[in-house]
């Protein structure tokens, strides 16, 4: 396919006549300037009021409206910084409302480039209908030749697996697949609108050559999947992978087994192409010529001169992020599995690679590595996850992955399991220990302690289905990413000591799977949990296979507070032969550990043997890094802990939170008491816990968010705390409806009953 030639002039983008008072304009001038400046240059000036929308000059007020992406509030603007950094391609607008710099990117901030015919400068001039498919496959071709990393996301131990059909592009119909095959997979979003799929009854059809280009099937394949067939002959492959005709959609078993293989389907794929653009699977990919419908791209371009044009940046890969394809739950795993991307979004495309981002109006040289959002960071971040250390980052890393699935709508929501199966298969080589419900087993005592920020219940159109409460699994919406910034207290304090503040988890009971409440319960082999009551500070049994036991020899550490030497100084510590510089307190799980694999457990129910007692939720808080939880108070009104309740709960207790105060807490933090009103709340102990309290760790601390609370005991060395959940019952089965800390000292001065307590 031969991309259309055309000249700048013959480009159709708004225009406003330059005439000679343009011309000799001063501030045309600065920016014609910075807008020429090279990739290393940078400069700056400011367009003041006066120079902004009054000036007798035609084309700049006319450009700063066009510039920023939605109308200005022209009466409140009273200024604009123009900037240029070095070594960046783009040219910034800050616009000054009120004498205030907005900072957000949004109606006050943009951003533009310069594009040119000229193939040497920083960005082209693109057609503003079709793309040039040529970069497509120069794309392609440069990373397959250039880019060593490329195949870091495949799965070594599931090279067998893949696809059980593929569509052939050159035959026009569905095959078996093999390994052999290099295919292209897509990633699109279904919508409402109903479309042909293959099923039982025509699946034999399917296989037969030319199927897929009859007057039957032309006319029912949307056309997203029509174009990305079109597009794999492009890019010069042959096979396409589409979930809607290569699984059979009423085959339950089949349909199962190709999404618990969804990671090595996605990963291993040569490339995916991404659909972000439109709502359905018929929107189609937008702006390939003799292929699909013409784009709309001129609308991002002013006339600059005769050959050039400024154009407003819109950055693709957050276009993208905003799209209904980044909202739904099933293409966020199929996004973090794929190890390349060709994303057409926006009316414009992208590649995405470990070794490249490339967007289509830049010269390709001027592109840097980039990812897609913090969660793809953290996923590569995990792939990496090959030894113990920094084992609170791998918290917050699969915590940033949960958080940013989460998030995500489902059409049915029991698929809240299948559409995270690619990723947990990928994640179980990491976490060798498996998961339950989307819960990390080897980590079960921290990733409990999930907490809410604005969720709602799950609720499965098929009502003999429930998601259990005390897996996030059975929630929808924002959790707290901070909530999973937890750790054992397995690491050596004194090589950790100095390093960021650690809240520690330590477990107090052993919990029990369920497939029915009656049945009886599977162990959860928590390894910390486990290892811990038989390896820290003792020496009477013998190390797990690989470990070995040392006998401690403590210098005095003057930054150590007395409180937690005394606690974290036992007579004993454990080395791996695999990392004997690293020291702990009693042995971990590893990456790596096949022994640290158990019998799989799949029920709802979870037990445990625990102590309970009822307290009092009083003021509703929102603390300064807005995190919105509740205070707990006990009987005589004292403040003793806080607690972080589903918003469905909240809103069944108090239909709304009305602001009637607002206090100034230590450090600085502002708190705001949305209500004050107390109820009687039921709380069960699920751990203990315990950070360093002293002055010089205090302040911008947002893990706890009751951390700068005015009533919090701040005069111990140690803030050590009871991890809580607050229950409900109905029945014999408890629900989970929040979680939160109540300071040691006062949970043991409660009446407090022992308990079986069985979680549904």
């Amino acid at each position: 396919m031969e991309s259309q030639n055309y000249s700048a002039a013959e480009v159709s983008v708004p225009t406003v006549l330059i005439d000679e008072t343009s011309k000799s304009c001063d501030s045309c001038a600065r920016l014609r300037t910075l807008f020429r400046y090279t990739y290393s240059e940078e400069g700056t000036f400011t367009l003041e009021k006066s120079e902004l929308f009054s000036s007798a000059c035609t084309y700049h007020p006319h450009l700063m409206r066009n510039v920023f992406p939605s109308r200005l509030d022209e009466e409140s603007i009273t200024s604009i910084d123009v900037t240029k950094r070095p070594n960046e391609l783009l040219v910034s607008f800050h616009a000054y409302k009120d004498g205030r710099k907005w900072n957000s990117a949004g109606q006050y901030h943009s951003r533009a480039f310069l594009a040119s015919k000229q193939t040497s400068d920083i960005a082209m001039i693109l057609d503003p209908q079709w793309i040039d498919t040529s970069k497509l496959k120069t794309w392609k071709t440069t990373c397959d030749t250039q880019h060593s990393h490329r195949g870091d996301f495949r799965l070594d131990s599931f090279a067998k697996v893949g696809p059980i059909l593929l569509i052939d592009t050159h035959s026009e119909c569905l095959v078996q697949a093999d390994s052999s095959m290099s295919y292209v997979a897509l990633s699109y979003v279904w919508g409402r609108m109903p479309f042909f799929k293959t099923l039982k009854r025509n699946l034999d059809y399917l296989l037969t050559p030319n199927s897929l280009t009859t007057i039957e099937s032309i006319l029912k394949i949307p056309r997203t999947i029509k174009h990305a067939m079109a597009v794999v002959k492009l890019l010069e492959e042959r096979y396409l992978w589409v979930d809607a005709l290569c699984i059979p959609q009423d085959d339950e078993e089949t349909k199962h087994t190709s999404f618990r293989n969804m990671a090595a389907i996605y990963a291993n794929a040569s490339l995916t192409i991404v659909a972000a653009q439109g709502s359905d699977a018929n929107f189609g990919l937008r702006g390939l010529k003799r292929i699909s419908e013409s784009r709309n791209y001129w609308r991002l371009a002013t006339r600059f001169d005769r050959e050039s044009q400024i154009v407003r940046y819109q950055n693709s890969h957050i276009e993208a992020h905003k799209s209904i394809w980044a909202s739904r739950g099933w293409t966020f795993q199929e996004h973090l599995l794929s190890s390349r991307t060709l994303v057409f979004v926006g009316d414009t495309v992208y590649w995405r690679c470990l070794g490249g981002f490339w967007e289509e109006p830049f010269n390709d040289t001027c592109n840097e590595a980039s990812t897609f959002g913090e969660e793809s960071n953290y996923w590569q971040y995990l792939l990496g996850s090959k030894t113990p250390n920094y084992r609170t980052d791998m918290y917050k890393a699969l915590g940033c992955i949960i958080c940013g699935y989460n998030s995500k709508e489902l059409t049915y929501p029991e698929d809240v399991s299948e559409a995270f199966l690619g990723l947990i298969t990928r994640l179980t080589e990491i976490f060798p220990a498996g998961f339950l419900f989307g819960m990390p087993l080897e980590f079960f005592d921290v990733f409990i302690l999930w907490q809410p920020l604005n969720v709602r219940r799950r609720v499965p159109s098929n009502s003999k289905m429930c998601l259990p409460s005390w897996s996030w699994f059975g929630w929808q919406g924002a959790l707290d990413d901070s909530s999973f910034m937890r750790d054992f207290d397995s690491e050596n304090i004194e090589t950790i000591l100095d390093s960021d503040r650690v809240v520690e988890v330590i477990p107090i009971m052993q919990w029990f799977n369920h497939i029915t409440p009656d049945a009886e319960g599977t162990p959860i082999l928590s390894s910390h949990y486990r290892y811990r009551k038989d390896f820290y500070n003792t020496h009477s049994k013998v190390p797990p296979f690989h470990w070995r036991r040392h006998e401690a020899v403590h210098e005095p550490i003057r930054t150590l507070p007395s409180d937690t030497s005394s606690l974290r100084r036992p007579r004993w510590f454990y080395t791996h032969e695999d990392y004997p510089t690293k020291k702990f307190w009693y042995p971990v799980a590893l990456p790596d550990s096949n022994n640290m694999r158990q019998s799989p457990v799949s029920g709802r129910f979870i037990s445990c043997h625990t102590q309970r007692t009822y307290l009092f939720q009083a003021e509703a808080r929102i603390n300064s890094y807005n995190r919105a939880y509740s205070t707990i108070r006990d009987a005589a009104g004292i403040w003793i802990g806080m607690v972080a309740l589903h918003q469905d709960h909240i809103a069944g207790k108090k239909e709304r939170l009305e602001k009637n105060n607002c206090g100034e807490s230590e450090a600085g933090s502002t708190y705001e008491t949305t209500s004050s009103f107390y109820n009687r709340i039921e709380l069960v102990a699920i751990s203990q816990g315990c950070v360093d309290n002293s002055q010089r760790l205090s302040g911008g601390f947002n893990i706890l968010c009751e951390w700068n609370e005015p009533e919090r005991p701040k005069d111990t060395d140690m803030y050590r705390f009871y991890d809580v959940m607050c229950i409900e019952w109905e029945g014999s089965i408890a629900y989970r409806r929040g979680v939160g800390r109540v300071l040691k000292e006062a949970w043991e001065r409660q009446e407090l009953e022992w308990i079986d307590l069985m979680l549904g």
